[in-house]
């Protein structure tokens, strides 16, 4: 599970005595500049409050969580540099990316195209008049939405449709 659109809310001293703050996390090497800000304040962002904008989805702080510039340069360096990290730890290695629809699926792809990922797949969650959809990120890899879930739990919960599993879907 790779979450790489944001950092932690807040401050303080993280589970391995690191400290961050101020939307700057020294031990992973991200300052104020790799994060998403207000024009002319790095300390602060907008946060997330519309769905039916794009910007707003992916610009801006999730439940004040810091929003990594997937963008710019010096992070998508250091995120490329994590996931080829983490890929060098064995063989057969595939990532899960939490909160894909906070990252601009351009940005995104173009992250895991350098991470030279084999095999992933993107957590965007569908909503009605949302801007940013699931298909959006189907040139990424593969996407997990909530969609088939909401449609597969009746066939377990309601007696006598077990039966049609062999052809859901």
């Amino acid at each position: 599970d790779a979450v790489i659109n944001h950092m932690a809310a807040g401050g303080g001293t993280g589970i391995a005595g690191s400290t961050f703050g101020n939307r700057a996390f020294p031990a992973a090497e991200y300052t104020q500049d790799n994060f998403h800000h207000n024009g002319g304040d790095e300390s602060s962002n907008c946060a997330v409050t519309d769905y039916t904008s794009k910007n707003n989805v992916q610009l801006c702080d999730l439940s004040g969580l810091t929003d990594l510039c997937t963008g710019c340069d010096d992070t998508k360096n250091k995120l490329i540099a994590y996931l080829k990290n983490l890929k060098s730890k064995g063989s057969n290695i595939g990532f899960r990316i939490d909160a894909a629809k906070h990252q601009d699926s351009g940005e995104l792809g173009s992250v895991l195209s350098g991470a030279g990922s084999t095999w992933n797949f993107q957590e965007v969650i569908s909503g009605s008049g949302e801007a940013v959809t699931p298909e959006m990120y189907l040139n990424n890899g593969h996407v997990s939405e909530f969609n088939f879930a909401r449609q597969l739990a009746p066939n377990f919960k309601d007696e006598n449709k077990l039966c049609y599993l062999d052809s859901f879907g």
